[in-house]
């Protein structure tokens, strides 16, 4: 993740599984946690936590997986029409 930022990403996005449905029990949330300690030492290092999006999603959800990065990349091409993303 810090590595996609110092590569010039604007956002980087991380997906899991939604909690309930996780094949390793609580990987879902662990990696949730993980994002969290993300976002407190990128905000710590002056940069916006924002930029580090966390979500979930169902096995075969194409079409909600298409409007999560829809909505991810509407809020912060508002904010600048040159945004990277990094999925």
């Amino acid at each position: 993740v810090i590595k996609a930022f110092a590569y010039g990403a604007d956002c980087v996005m991380v997906l899991t599984c939604h909690h309930d449905s996780c094949k390793s029990f609580d990987g879902s949330m662990e990696c949730e946690q993980k994002v969290k300690a993300l976002q407190e030492m990128l905000k710590e290092m002056g940069i916006d936590e924002a930029r580090l999006v966390f979500g979930t999603l169902a096995p075969g959800s194409a079409m909600e997986f298409a409007q999560l990065i829809n909505d991810v990349a509407k809020r912060f091409m508002k904010q600048d029409p040159r945004v990277n993303l990094a999925v």
